[in-house]
């Protein structure tokens, strides 16, 4: 006879793919600090990785926009109304959301209007700082309990009744972001058909430096040539990425234009101008790769394969972050990647384009002079942000190079970069597992 007890149950819903990693994060901290517990929901790779019983696939919720939600509403009603039905018969000790409150919101409040008695966490606060600011008041009656990762929300719920806790944001606390060792990075440079950055041996770096023996390069390098033994120098990582960037022999430009189909359909083919006009500058010195996901992968390759300079695409986390540091700098479609580009360091460019409609509805709802967290938390502007019309490849063209071309400009992003990620540690840094555990034992 099985005396074993039955393990606690967690349903958690995520709809895109930022949702899915902080799903798949906050699944591992929990089972680390307990193997009582199993998990059903909605979800992607990284949530399924970390034993997720997928119920839906997070692809079938990929809806962006506010008319697109229009044109869809009877398949959102169904999917609602499925999920609610699954988690009924589910029977979890808590209901954990994640993001994606078109969605989320709505299966909570089903669930509260059926009297479910489920506890629902929420995770990821919904931008009421940015617009629509009465949410914050509405929550109370859907939600049992927020967790927030930025370090300024839980004051603007909390007034409302709703206990709300800072957890900290997963980007500053993935310690899959720490740089990787030269050797590394190097071989993941050669897997890719690169030749090597980041060699230690001064002989080695001589052939990925233009004009060595130039003594304004040496200079530049070492300070007083006459006092130094270039031979036995050693170089420490911040002044190789300083002071040797502008004479390696080819460039590497990361692209992310965005983690929905949609985004990408407005996107890829601005990026592919932009990357035709670097061609043209920088001849076959420059460099491309785009990290994504794999689900997304093809959807991209159908527009790469026009292109005059084929993309590497990259699909692995392991591979994004190695891209990201290989890199000298990143075009990025406005989202959680750019917290993740500071976290590593890489200058960057923030791009966004939606349709006009949305455009014009958001322009009349929003309430915040930036889009970008980096430049949000920093409270003014760290990352240049080429939005809607200003999103064309000549704009573009025009701010990545000139952070190519001045050390000045990347330096100022990168102090500012360290700061923004020190904000977003908690003093606990499982303390989003922790709250949901509670639920389940105390």
């Amino acid at each position: 006879m099985d005396t074993s007890k039955p393990k606690k149950k967690i349903f958690i819903i995520a709809g895109e793919a930022s949702g899915d990693y902080l799903g798949g994060k906050l699944m591992e901290d929990i089972k680390f600090l307990s193997n009582d517990v199993e998990f059903a929901g909605i979800g992607g790779e990284y949530m399924n990785k970390a034993g997720l019983q997928q119920v839906f696939s997070i692809d079938q919720l990929s809806i962006i926009g506010i008319w697109e939600v229009i044109t869809k509403i009877f398949y959102i009603k169904k999917m609602i109304n499925e999920t609610v039905k699954k988690i009924l018969d589910y029977q979890p000790n808590v209901v954990v959301t994640i993001d994606f409150p078109g969605f989320t919101s709505r299966v909570s409040k089903a669930l509260k209007e059926a009297n479910a008695k489920i506890p629902i966490v929420h995770y990821v606060a919904p931008s009421v700082w940015a617009w629509r600011s009465s949410r914050a008041k509405d929550m109370r009656n859907f939600v049992d309990k927020l967790l927030t990762i930025l370090p300024f929300e839980p004051e603007l719920f909390s007034k409302y009744g709703l206990e709300s806790v800072f957890v900290g944001h997963p980007v500053a606390l993935d310690s899959d972001f720490e740089e990787p060792q030269d050797y590394y990075k190097n071989n993941f440079l050669h897997s890719i058909g690169f030749s090597p950055r980041f060699e230690h041996n001064i002989h080695q770096w001589r052939d990925n430096v233009k004009n060595w023996y130039d003594d304004r390069v040496t200079v530049k390098i070492y300070g007083n040539v006459a006092e130094q033994n270039l031979a036995n120098k050693k170089f420490e990582r911040e002044e190789k990425r300083i002071n040797m960037h502008d004479y390696f022999k080819y460039k590497i430009i990361t692209l992310i234009p965005g983690s929905r189909k949609s985004e990408i359909d407005y996107h890829m083919p601005i990026l592919k101008e932009f990357a035709d006009m670097m061609v043209k500058k920088y001849s076959e010195n420059i460099k491309f790769i785009i990290p994504t996901v794999g689900s997304l992968e093809e959807h991209i390759r159908e527009y790469t394969e026009s292109w005059n300079s084929l993309p590497i695409i990259i699909t692995s986390k392991a591979g994004k972050i190695l891209s990201y540091y290989v890199s000298d700098v990143a075009v990025a479609a406005s989202g959680t990647v750019n917290l993740e580009l500071a976290r590593v360091g890489l200058p960057s460019v923030i791009i966004y384009k939606t349709s006009a409609l949305n455009a014009a509805i958001v322009k009349r709802l929003i309430k915040i002079k930036y889009v970008s967290l980096v430049n949000i938390l920093s409270d003014k502007l760290v990352l240049p942000e080429l939005l809607q019309d200003d999103c064309n490849a000549g704009k573009i063209f025009s701010c990545v190079t000139e952070l190519i071309d001045s050390v000045e400009n990347r330096e100022r992003q990168k102090r500012e970069f360290k700061s923004v990620i020190a904000s977003l540690i908690p003093s606990d840094k499982q303390q989003a597992a922790k709250e949901v555990l509670k639920y389940l034992f105390d």
